[in-house]
C-alpha cells in the first residue's frame, strides 16, 4: 500500500512535522511512504535516524509585492498561487497529475495543498487532509468571510467567489474534467483532520459550530534541533519567534534589543541571514536561525512573541505562556484575535513603532490576568496526548481505506 503525503503552501516547519508524524506511523504499519513537498530539503532536519525521499511539489512562487486588495475569502488567498490564471493553474494540475501517475498512491494526505486536492477530484485513491484551522477552512456556499468580525453581504461573497471559480473550471475543462459547482467542493474529500483545539479555531462558533466539529488537538512539538536554555541570572524570560520579511520586524528587533539589556531574550528567526544572526548575538540578543527545541524554554517562559504562527502559539498556550502577537497577514490576524479573545495575550496591527511593541510587552508582563487565562487553558488540556494523535489519525485513515476497498 502506498501513501503520498503532500505540502504545497506556507513557509513554516510545522507543515512538514505534521506529515512526518503521520508518515512514521504509516511506515510502522508497512505502508510505502512518498512525499511531495514545497521545500523537499527541509525534511532532512527532522528525519534523523530514518530516511525519506521527497519530490518537489508543484507550486507557484508568490511575488513579494504586497497585494493592494486583502483577501475577502479563503479562495482569494489562492489567487496569487496560480488560481487567477487558468493556464497557470492547468500547468500545476498537470504536474500534480504526473506525480499521481508515477507514484500510483492508495491514499493522499494533504497538508495545506489545495491544488493537489483539486488535481485529484476524480482520482480513485482515498483523500485526506491535516490542518490547524486556517488551512482546513470552514465550508459554506459561498465561503465565509475571513474578516468575520466585519459585515460582508452574501452577494459580495458570491461575486468574489465566482471570479476564482471561473478560473478553476476553465482549467478543469482543459483537462476534460467535470467542473466544480462551488469552491467548497474542492474540500469534498474522505476526511479532514482539524488538528487544533476548539478555543483556538481560526473560525468562530457561528461559522464552524463546535458541537458539529471534531477537534483532534495538536501534534507533539518536535524534539529535534539545538537545545537552548535560559539564563537564570535575569529576571524575565522572553521567547520571540519572528520572520525577518514582515513589515514589523525592524521595530520588533529594536524593542528586543532594548529588552535584552535587562531580561533574557531568545529570538528564533529561520529567515535571518547568518551575518545578521552573528551581529544580533554580538549586541546581546541571543539569536538563532536554525531549528531549536522548545521543550527547555516554554515551560518557564514569561512571554512569547510571534507573528501569530499557529503551531508555535498553540504550543506556548499549552505551556501557560502569555503572548504578544504581531500578525503580518490575514491567517495570523484571525489566529491572533482568537488568542486575545481568550484573554491569553495582546495583538498589534497596523503601523507599529518600537515604542508600541515595548509598551505592549510591559503591559502583558505587568498584568497577572493574562497568565491566569493561560493557566486555565493549559489545565483544561493537560490530558491531551499529542504523541497518540498520529496513531488516532492513522487508525481512522485505515478504517476509511479498508471500508472502501
Amino acid at each position: 500500500m502506498r501513501a503520498l503525503l503532500v505540502w504545497e503552501l506556507g513557509a513554516s516547519y510545522g507543515h512538514i512535522t505534521q506529515l512526518l508524524d503521520v508518515a512514521k506511523v504509516l511506515a510502522s504499519r508497512n505502508w510505502e511512504i512518498f512525499f511531495a513537498l514545497k521545500n523537499p530539503s527541509a525534511i532532512d532536519a527532522f528525519t534523523i535516524g530514518f530516511k525519506y525521499s521527497a519530490l518537489q511539489a508543484p507550486y507557484k512562487k508568490i511575488e513579494s509585492t504586497p497585494s493592494t486588495s486583502p483577501p475577502l475569502l479563503f479562495s482569494d488567498d489562492l489567487r496569487p498561487c496560480g488560481y487567477s490564471n487558468p493556464d497557470e493553474l492547468l500547468e500545476l494540475l498537470r504536474a500534480w497529475q504526473k506525480i499521481f501517475d508515477d507514484i500510483k498512491p492508495d491514499i493522499l494526505i494533504a497538508q495545506s495543498a489545495p491544488t493537489a486536492l483539486l488535481a485529484s477530484t476524480e482520482a480513485s485513491f482515498k483523500r485526506f487532509s491535516i490542518g490547524r484551522g486556517y488551512d482546513t477552512p470552514a465550508l459554506s456556499t459561498p465561503m465565509p468571510a475571513l474578516r468575520h468580525w466585519k459585515p460582508t453581504p452574501r452577494k459580495h461573497r458570491q461575486k468574489t467567489e465566482l471570479i476564482i471559480m471561473e478560473s478553476i473550471n476553465a482549467a478543469l475543462k482543459m483537462l476534460q474534467r467535470r467542473p466544480l459547482e462551488n469552491f467548497c467542493d474542492l474540500y469534498a474529500i474522505d476526511r479532514r483532520f482539524l488538528c487544533t483545539f476548539a478555543e483556538l479555531d481560526h473560525y468562530p462558533n457561528e461559522i464552524r459550530p463546535r458541537h458539529l466539529t471534531t477537534y483532534y488537538g495538536i501534534f507533539k512539538t518536535p524534539l529535534i534541533g539545538e537545545e537552548v536554555y535560559w539564563n537564570n541570572n535575569k529576571p524575565r524570560k522572553i521567547l520571540a519567534y519572528l520572520r525577518a520579511i514582515t513589515p514589523s520586524f525592524n521595530s520588533s528587533i529594536k524593542a528586543l534589543f532594548k529588552l535584552a539589556q535587562t531580561h533574557d531574550v531568545v529570538l528564533v528567526c529561520p529567515s535571518l541571514s547568518d551575518t545578521a544572526c552573528t551581529r544580533f548575538n554580538s549586541l546581546g540578543l541571543r539569536t538563532f536561525n536554525n531549528v531549536i527545541t522548545l521543550d527547555k524554554l516554554l515551560p518557564s517562559c514569561d512571554l512569547a512573541i510571534s507573528n501569530g504562527n499557529a503551531g508555535f502559539s498553540i504550543s506556548a498556550a499549552l505551556k501557560a505562556t502569555p503572548q504578544l502577537l504581531i500578525p503580518s497577514h490575514i491567517e495570523q490576524s484571525m489566529f491572533a484575535r482568537v488568542v486575545c479573545g481568550n484573554g491569553m495575550g495582546r495583538m498589534i496591527i497596523g503601523a507599529i513603532s518600537t515604542e508600541d511593541i515595548t509598551s505592549q510587552i510591559q503591559g502583558i508582563l505587568g498584568e497577572p490576568a493574562y497568565g491566569q487565562a493561560c493557566r486555565s487553558f493549559s489545565d483544561q488540556y493537560a490530558g491531551h496526548d499529542s504523541e497518540q494523535l498520529p496513531y488516532r489519525i492513522v487508525d481512522e485513515i485505515e478504517s476509511e481505506f479498508v471500508a472502501q476497498t
